[in-house]
């Protein structure tokens, strides 16, 4: 960042992980998106999902957009996830 994050009731500094994500492991997915099928307005709540690390090979079959040296896939269900 630019300037150093200044805690406060809005926002927070976080922590991210140093190693790899491996295939099996947890992640937690955060964002202000749609929160149903063909929803055009983003939520005013910060929602987020826990989901689970794919294989990598499984996402680049997958997902035509995936890059895997900048980029790892989770899914948990069909209703729960990110789009693009």
């Amino acid at each position: 960042l630019k300037d150093a994050v200044v805690p406060n009731s809005s926002q927070k500094p976080i922590a991210l992980p140093f190693s790899d994500v491996k295939e099996g492991q947890k992640g937690v997915l955060a964002g202000w998106g749609v929160t149903f099928e063909g929803g055009k307005v983003a939520s005013e709540i910060l929602k987020k999902a826990v989901m689970t690390i794919w294989k990598e090979d499984i996402c680049e079959e997958s997902l035509y957009f995936y890059t895997p040296k900048v980029e790892f896939c989770a899914f948990e269900n069909a209703r729960v996830g990110f789009c693009h």
